[in-house]
């Protein structure tokens, strides 16, 4: 993989609770905008915005999993900047609200 796409996923991963816009990344990468963005989907297979939502939705589960932070309090510890956009994508990559998937049973 592309080491300047590896530094940026390091980047994301490293920053989950910050906005992270792909303007800002493409800049870290010091490539253009269209670029990056060709480059990142090429090397990743999705688009910059598709794969940071993942990765915060993946690090809320994680965190969800937990008995101590609040829905809300995940919301923002992940980067969101609303509870309705966090709930939104949450319920469209797992298919469950926060809320139903903080009550499941814990495997």
């Amino acid at each position: 993989m592309d080491r300047r796409i590896l530094d940026i996923i390091a980047f994301i991963d490293n920053s989950l609770d910050k906005h992270i816009s792909p303007e800002k990344a493409a800049r870290k990468a010091h490539l253009s905008y269209g670029h990056f963005a060709a480059l990142f989907r090429k090397e990743t297979g999705k688009r910059f915005g598709e794969y940071l939502r993942e990765k915060r939705i993946a690090r809320a589960q994680s965190l969800l999993r937990n008995p101590g932070p609040e829905i809300k309090e995940v919301c923002f510890l992940t980067g969101y900047r609303s509870i309705h956009g966090f709930y939104h994508d949450f319920k469209k990559i797992t298919g469950r609200t926060p809320a139903q998937f903080k009550k499941q049973p814990k495997s």
